[in-house]
């Protein structure tokens, strides 16, 4: 691997056999690149400081941001969730201010019919929420693999 210190009895007999990070000590680095960066480090000072090639060190950068993006994509898929449970309380709630108006009798007859059709209303976006919400998590889910697919398969440097 590009990067990897060469073993010394290796290179003595004339054999170049590179030593293998374990994945302990990536996880150091990796870590080690992360605080730096927070730190406000220049790419070329991270590199000094951990004596690491360019080659290595972008290697390294293309991890910690895939590691970010996979995390980002999962708060989302947590936030839509949440929303649609909000959407769904907030309509329940107003479903439920309709039945008492449309019930009553302080209120106008006007007022009772709208309120009544509000209820039919508000009734059937829940019926679209309970069926097309699990399904938009599924599809955001869908695609987000679909990207990372793609990317992967492209061979491309940038993702879409």
């Amino acid at each position: 691997m590009a990067g990897e210190e060469t073993d010394e009895r290796a290179a003595d007999d004339g054999r170049h056999h590179r030593i293998r990070r374990t994945k302990d000590q990536i996880i150091y680095r990796l870590s080690e690149i992360r605080r730096q960066m927070l730190d406000g480090a220049t790419n070329a000072e991270i590199m000094s400081n951990l004596n690491l090639p360019q080659r290595t060190f972008y290697r390294y950068m293309h991890k910690i941001y895939e590691k970010d993006k996979a995390e980002l994509a999962k708060e989302n898929n947590k936030t839509l969730v949440t929303h649609i449970f909000l959407h769904r309380d907030r309509l329940l709630y107003a479903l439920q201010n309709c039945s008492s108006i449309a019930t009553d009798t302080n209120y106008s007859v006007k007022d009772r019919i709208e309120a009544e059709r509000l209820k039919v209303d508000v009734s059937l976006e829940l019926l679209k929420l309970a069926s097309e919400g699990p399904m938009m998590a599924q599809i955001k889910h869908y695609r987000e693999r679909q990207n990372n697919v793609d990317w992967e398969t492209s061979g491309s440097d940038e993702k879409p």
